[in-house]
């Protein structure tokens, strides 16, 4: 187990990455709207439109990177992740095994091989909820 310093620590940096790059990505289109308050001549500039597109574009990028600091710096996200890809590359290769009995004890939080996505197609059945839904 991590001690609370340490996990405080590891926090505080994460959010410190978070709030810096949410601050440097947001930065661009902020002052391009104050300017643009300020000094409504901006917009006749030649390629004020690029600078607009380009400042926009970063701004909304912001909220694709913080799945990968949260995953880089957060060791409970970092796991998570790699469970997912465990799972999506047992999908990708079709290496389930459908003959394994479900087993409680390693139900959610278990190996994370290959034989869990078929408990979980057995505990959420998909199919049979959208031709129960239908039949209302």
């Amino acid at each position: 187990m991590v001690p609370p310093n340490t996990q405080l620590s590891q926090l505080m940096r994460t959010l410190i990455i978070v709030v810096a790059c949410f601050s440097l990505c947001w930065f661009p289109l902020e002052t391009y709207l104050l300017l643009n308050e300020l000094k409504p001549e901006i917009n006749g500039w030649k390629y004020i439109n690029l600078v607009f597109f380009f400042s926009h574009w970063l701004a909304m990028s912001n909220s694709c990177l913080n799945p990968i600091i949260y995953g880089l710096y957060n060791t409970k996200y970092n796991e998570e992740y790699r469970r997912l890809f465990r799972q999506i590359g047992c999908f990708w290769r079709g290496n389930k095994n459908l003959a394994d009995p479900m087993k409680p004890e390693r139900r959610w939080n278990s190996s994370n091989d290959c034989r869990d996505q078929h408990e979980i197609d057995q505990i959420v059945d998909i199919p049979s909820m959208i031709s129960s839904s239908t039949r209302h």
